[in-house]
């Protein structure tokens, strides 16, 4: 998926002046030439968070017709429609922060295994112990304090109390650094590993799934699958993941589905008749 990246002035169209447009156009056209014979691009988005207004559109779409774009292209990543070309049939819905791994089956509103969902994450990843000691001084490494916070996200997620509460509420109080750091590796596995498992239990109704994000560019405590020092920040996730696409491509795979996810013994036998292979209980 290539396209215009958020979060700068060619997302900002209301601050254009001068030659914005142009400089845009051709920017689209160079990417287009570059990337339409490439084997691995799915679509090209004209937007990132939001779509462009209607004569940022029309335009870019004129280059990418004049240039024979041979794959499918949408206004943005996200679930906004856009006043030329109507809705993207995207979402970028988070959530971004944890949830129980039932979330991802039992949603049908916002980030559940249900279209296409852009951006998205269980939240909060702990780095292991030996990634964790290069960042954090001695001193901090426990208990969790505002160093720990300085290294979480911003606004809502400026710290780990959402995910902490649930540890503690699923694995019980840890007693030091060592016991945290081995239920939080144990609790973002199985939050991936349910994300993950969902989309692709309902595929076809669940189109695509993009977990945010891959890594860091600084040493981080939320959003990545492996971290600033390259350590895979969930190691079995990982592992998991591996096999999964492998195996995938020989056999159906056994889907578990933990009973205490579901609030129904219905929820629990609707999840079992959408997977690909066995479903057992445990």
């Amino acid at each position: 998926m290539a396209g215009w990246c958020c979060c700068d002035l060619w997302e900002k169209w209301d601050e254009w002046n001068g030659d914005q447009l142009a400089v845009g156009s051709a920017s689209v056209r160079s990417q287009s030439l570059r990337l339409r014979a490439h084997p691995s691009l799915l679509m090209w988005l004209n937007g990132s968070d939001k779509p462009p207004p209607p004569e940022v559109e029309q335009a870019y779409l004129q280059v990418l017709k004049e240039t024979s774009w041979p794959n499918p292209t949408v206004s943005s990543a996200s679930q906004t429609p856009a006043i030329f070309s109507g809705p993207s049939g995207m979402k970028m819905t988070g959530p971004y922060d944890y949830v129980p791994p039932s979330y991802w089956l039992i949603d049908t509103k916002h980030g559940g295994a249900h279209g296409f969902n852009t951006e998205t994450s269980p939240g909060p990843a702990v780095p292991p112990l030996n990634s964790l000691k290069k960042f954090i001084p001695p001193d901090h490494l426990w208990p969790i304090g505002e160093v720990w916070n300085f290294h979480a996200g911003s606004s809502r997620f400026k710290n780990l109390e959402k995910y902490n509460a649930a540890l503690s509420a699923q694995y019980g109080p840890p007693k030091d650094l060592e016991d945290y750091n081995r239920k939080s590796q144990a609790m973002a596995y199985d939050g991936e590993r349910a994300m993950f498992e969902a989309y692709s239990r309902n595929k076809y109704k669940s189109t695509g799934v993009i977990q945010w994000m891959l890594n860091n560019a600084w040493p981080s405590l939320i959003w990545h699958l492996y971290d600033y020092n390259l350590e895979p920040v969930q190691p079995r996730t990982c592992r998991w993941l591996f096999w999964n696409e492998k195996s995938k491509r020989k056999h159906s795979y056994s889907l578990f589905v933990r009973r205490s996810q579901h609030r129904s013994r219905q929820q629990y036998v609707q999840a079992c008749e959408g997977s690909d292979g066995f479903c057992a209980r445990y």
